[in-house]
């Protein structure tokens, strides 16, 4: 009690410097992330009024690399493909709600800029991920069994559930705490807490996302044998949470079925669609829209009205056109903004991967975090399009990705490392 007493403690004396504020910023930022409603937006908007000031001010020995010149550039060719495919079909409310979104990703270039010079950050996100576990689960405990809800952490399960799948992994992208039995413990004990959150939200998008990233974690970590042992522990386990609990057996039962009767059932105009069967309808119906509008797309907020037509022709199920997203994020940016729109976000995710797991061998600590979170990223994407329409997910990937680039552009030019 004392240690953690004497830590709150430092973290105060902290606040004094601007450098200071800005690392327990990124560590409360990290820590409320999807506790917390609205503690992030207004932090993240914080930060980013701060590195406003900070710009208007000449940076002393700071120069941008080729790679921070790709980023930003990107963001902004990304940022003007938005502007330009909300114009074409027309700007109205549901654009200028949009925009709200997408600026956060351009209030990201002088976040990144402010993060760059101040050190440390990496070792603040981390202990916040450490944190925000713990805080993430008496959440949950406390909803499910004391409110009697689900699991909804400060902004529902849909972010919950993916997110605490992304802070385990932050979490045990650090190799070196854990140096003595009593860290082992609290390590296993810290994985198990954020992995509850994650079956108590019933988000089954989180479930693909644990299971994926397990696998990844152990293919990258073990030597052949202890993967063959792990991988078929994880079967087992899977195959005894299938036998011992209806709701997941229920589940699973319910997404094979909408497999195998997808076809027919998409045919069945007067029935409405299964969860599985809705998401393979959505990305046939992407497909059909983005033939028909290859370079432009449909526009942002137009997915409703564009659907009334094809619905008329019979192209896809009415249900679909109930929906403003395609619960897709690769079908969502195709369909809504032409297969630039599908090139750019195919960029966004997967040079960020590469870069990261390229630089793993040098800059173990930030290029592994980054790595698996854009990792966990594109598998929450394959179902749920909140890793790039949801404010709070942007402002969270954007802090975490600006961290850990930072981390290894400082470190590689300057030769420190502040984990």
């Amino acid at each position: 009690m004392n240690k953690v007493w004497a830590g709150v403690k430092k973290l105060i004396q902290k606040l004094k410097t601007r450098e200071g504020f800005i690392q327990v910023s990124v560590f409360i930022f990290i820590l409320g992330a999807y506790n917390i409603k609205h503690l992030a937006s207004s932090l993240y908007m914080i930060l980013f009024f701060i590195s406003l000031y900070t710009l208007a001010k000449p940076i002393k020995n700071f120069e941008f690399t080729k790679v921070e010149k790709y980023v930003f550039a990107f963001i902004m060719i990304y940022f003007l493909w938005f502007i330009i495919t909300s114009l074409i079909p027309g700007w109205g409310y549901d654009q200028t709600k949009r925009l709200e979104v997408e600026l956060r990703f351009i209030f990201a270039i002088p976040i990144y800029i402010l993060l760059r010079q101040v050190k440390s950050s990496l070792i603040y996100l981390w202990y916040g991920a450490f944190a925000a576990l713990w805080l993430g689960f008496l959440i949950s405990v406390y909803q499910v069994y004391v409110l009697h809800t689900a699991a909804e952490g400060g902004y529902g399960k849909l972010l919950i559930g993916p997110m605490s799948v992304l802070y385990v992994f932050i979490f045990l992208s650090r190799k070196d705490w854990a140096v003595n039995t009593r860290l082992k413990i609290i390590s296993v004990a810290t994985v198990v807490a954020g992995v509850i959150p994650v079956v108590l939200s019933g988000a089954r998008t989180a479930y693909i996302m644990l299971v994926a990233l397990f696998l990844v974690w152990v293919a990258i970590n073990y030597s052949w044998r202890k993967k063959l042992i792990l991988f078929a522990g994880l079967f087992f386990i899977i195959i005894g949470v299938y036998v011992s609990s209806n709701a997941v057996k229920n589940g699973v039962d319910r997404a094979v079925n909408g497999i195998v009767h997808y076809s027919e059932r998409a045919e069945a105009v007067d029935v409405n669609l299964g969860s599985t069967e809705t998401r393979l309808e959505m990305i046939k119906a992407a497909y059909i829209i983005t033939l028909d509008n290859p370079i432009f797309g449909i526009g942002d907020g137009n997915f409703k009205k564009t659907s009334i037509k094809y619905i008329k022709a019979g192209s896809y199920h009415p249900y679909i056109g109930e929906f403003e997203h395609f619960h897709n994020i690769f079908a969502d940016n195709s369909a809504k903004r032409g297969i630039p729109g599908l090139l750019l976000i195919l960029i966004m995710f997967f040079v960020p991967l590469w870069y990261f797991r390229k630089h793993q061998k040098v800059f173990y600590l930030p290029a592994t975090i980054g790595f698996y979170y854009i990792a966990g990223e594109i598998l929450a994407g394959l179902t749920i399009v909140a890793p790039t329409n949801r404010g709070n997910f942007i402002a969270i990937s954007m802090i975490v990705l600006s961290i850990c680039l930072s981390e290894i552009i400082r470190y590689s030019h300057k030769k420190e490392i502040s984990y």
